[in-house]
């Protein structure tokens, strides 16, 4: 079990015929001047708990990912891998799709 604490992240909705619908954290970290950058799909959130300055939540794997408000969004870095989900899914055929999830909707989620 891991805590992570991203620089920016977003909530997707993965479907697939397969898997059903899975929400997930898509998750990045800025690299700095001497670093990259670098950034984590969750393996599918199975609770949402609201604190007092964003959220936290707990994956399938243990894992829990800390997010704020502040920093919910994509950077470009992110933008760049969540069109590549997109571009994988298209062509993984009918079914499969992702789509990020508004801020405002995360309170209703059931997951």
């Amino acid at each position: 079990m891991s805590n992570y604490y991203p620089d920016k992240f977003v909530i997707v909705k993965v479907t697939s015929p397969d898997y059903g619908t899975l929400y997930r954290v898509l998750a990045s970290w800025y690299g700095g001047y001497t670093g990259s950058n670098s950034w984590k799909l969750s393996s599918g959130i199975t609770k949402i708990t609201k604190t007092d300055t964003g959220y936290e939540f707990l994956n399938h794997s243990g894992s829990v990912y800390f997010g704020s408000k502040e920093i919910y969004g994509m950077s470009s870095y992110t933008m760049s891998i969540y069109s590549g989900f997109v571009d994988q899914l298209k062509e993984a055929g009918e079914g499969h799709s992702i789509e990020v999830i508004d801020e405002e909707a995360i309170d209703t989620l059931e997951v």
